[in-house]
């Protein structure tokens, strides 16, 4: 075995073996108090961007950069930095959008036991 292949298969190995654990388990993991805003506010400050989208191909460039509706998405949780509340909201819905009876846009913040579905990877009923 090469240096090179010495020095990375453990490396590799535990990447793998954490990422498979990880993705075993996900869908019994909960969440802590913190999260669960930090995951609303993703979700606000990613609806701003699809909002900004809609209305710039609607030719409405004022409308889409307006302070007070803008304020209106980026004001939740403004003290901690958005970059990972982004991600969230991106996170949110490629995977996790509500097509449930009477969600409002899509949001569903806060899970309702066997309404939601985990990653499509190992899709199972959600248990929170």
């Amino acid at each position: 075995m090469t240096v090179w292949r010495r020095s990375w298969f453990l490396p590799l190995l535990l990447a793998v073996a954490a990422s498979g654990w990880m993705l075993a388990v996900e869908g019994r993991q909960g969440i802590s108090r913190d999260e669960s805003q930090y995951f609303r506010a993703g979700e606000r400050y990613w609806g701003w961007f699809e909002a900004v989208w809609e209305d710039l191909a609607a030719g409405r460039f004022k409308q889409a950069f307006d302070t007070s509706r803008t304020d209106g998405y980026w004001g939740d949780n403004h003290e901690h930095p958005p970059f990972m509340k982004v991600l969230y909201g991106v996170s949110w819905r490629l995977f996790h959008r509500c097509q449930c009876v009477g969600a409002k846009k899509g949001l569903h913040p806060i899970p309702i036991r066997g309404k939601h579905r985990t990653l499509p990877l190992f899709a199972r009923e959600s248990r929170a």
